[in-house]
């Protein structure tokens, strides 16, 4: 979706935001921990900033980090596979909610280290080159690795072609940020909400999300435009 909305925005060519998707899914089978632990991920219903404090702790410093934030009371949990196991006895014992995910990889942790200069280097390989929004061209692209940034406002330029897609990789995937930061700056603009994919996943935390923005824009239609089981004729 990042590559998309970066496609939208009129920055990357069809041929760049597929190239970049496509490089990244070459490289993250070199993930592993500094030793070649597995990786495993765990959704937890904890703030964000709980959430660091957790990963704080001596036990699971350096072994696991916030890997996104999925609304103001969600995150995504990511490292070692054992240290993610703990996590959720941790979590259990303190009777907070947690899920493992059916992946083994560590997304966005320090397992992806091993995959960022190889990826930078596919990248340069691949020549990305951004483009220059028009002046009729609009389309507002609000960041989920830089929070708090409307990237039509704070042209990333030359990052674009490489670096940002690292940070992307390893650093936190700020969703509930940049959600919120879209609906407070488009506040009188902004009356319904699309979920491009192929089922309405993020429903749940756009709408936890929409209902703490500072606007308390709740009552903001949500939709997706495709749903797992209907026709996509019907929904789309």
């Amino acid at each position: 979706g990042r590559w998309a909305a970066a496609y939208a925005a009129g920055l990357l060519t069809k041929r760049d935001a597929m190239g970049i998707s496509y490089y990244r899914g070459c490289v993250t089978n070199l993930a592993r921990g500094e030793t070649g632990q597995s990786g495993a991920m765990l959704a937890a219903s904890i703030p964000f900033a709980t959430a660091v404090g957790f990963c704080s702790e001596p036990q699971f410093n350096g072994c696991i980090t916030v890997a996104a934030s999925n609304s103001p009371s969600s995150v995504t949990l990511s490292g070692d596979k054992d240290a993610i196991s703990e996590m959720k006895e941790y979590l259990a014992a303190k009777q907070i909610q947690a899920r493992a995910l059916q992946v083994d990889t560590a997304y966005h942790s320090h397992h992806m280290h091993a995959c960022a200069e190889p990826y930078l280097r596919r990248l340069k390989e691949l020549g990305v080159t951004v483009q220059t929004q028009s002046a009729d061209q609009q389309c507002r692209w609000y960041s989920s690795v830089r929070q708090n940034t409307d990237i039509l406002d704070n042209p990333l330029g030359a990052e674009l072609e490489g670096q940002y897609w690292i940070d992307n990789l390893t650093q936190p995937v700020l969703f509930s940020q940049a959600v919120s930061s879209a609906v407070e700056c488009n506040a009188a603009g902004f009356t319904v909400a699309i979920e491009v994919g192929p089922h309405g996943t993020l429903r749940g935390p756009v709408n936890q999300t929409l209902k703490q923005s500072a606007s308390n824009s709740s009552s903001m239609a949500y939709t997706a435009c495709l749903s797992r089981g209907s026709d996509a004729e019907s929904t789309s």
